[in-house]
């Protein structure tokens, strides 16, 4: 059951929360989760010319999936060609466009998660999510979420074909649970 975990933060509350785009390496199990979606990433993905992260954070995740190319980068935080939330930043994609959209660790502080899995469904062809699995306590940026079975939902209904899932327990740890999605567009 999708679950809201509190109301979504005002402008002030984004840009006290977003400063700086947040590091993977602050926390071990950030480390493992990384390594892991780039592993998954690039299995699943053998054409991944064009990779595009609009919430990059330090852009591990793209810049690790294929270093023979540069990816898309944008975030909420400043120091990115492209600055501002998810939601505006792909529309100003060319249809089609990604053969990956990266989308990790983002799904579940929008405003509205359905929305953007839609909006991004038009500008690529494949996608890379992570998002926490069935969070009890809540990270106080976190305003939604979730089991597995609701991001398959989630993705099917924003037009995604589910590929891959790799659920990574790490029991007793600030982000215990995480599951890790392939998609591509239907």
């Amino acid at each position: 059951m999708i679950r809201r975990l509190r109301p979504y933060p005002t402008d002030a509350e984004l840009a006290e929360l977003y400063a700086a785009p947040n590091q993977s390496a602050l926390w071990w199990e950030h480390d493992v989760r990384v390594d892991l979606t780039i592993a998954l990433g690039r299995r699943m993905f053998p054409t991944r010319d064009v990779v595009v992260d609009l919430s990059t954070g330090d852009a591990r995740i793209p810049r690790g999936l294929d270093p023979a190319f540069e990816p898309i980068l944008g975030d909420l935080a400043p120091g990115y060609p492209l600055v501002g939330p998810l939601e505006e930043l792909v529309e100003l994609l060319p249809h089609n466009y990604a053969d990956i959209f990266v989308l990790s660790e983002t799904l579940e502080h929008l405003a509205e998660p359905l929305g953007a899995l839609h909006a991004i469904r038009r500008h690529a062809r494949g996608l890379l999510l992570s998002t926490p699995a069935d969070e009890t306590a809540g990270n106080p940026e976190h305003v939604w979420a979730w089991s597995t079975d609701d991001i398959a939902e989630l993705l099917e209904t924003a037009g995604w074909t589910p590929t891959a899932l790799v659920v990574v327990d790490l029991p007793g740890s600030y982000a215990s649970k995480c599951q890790i999605w392939t998609a591509d567009a239907k």
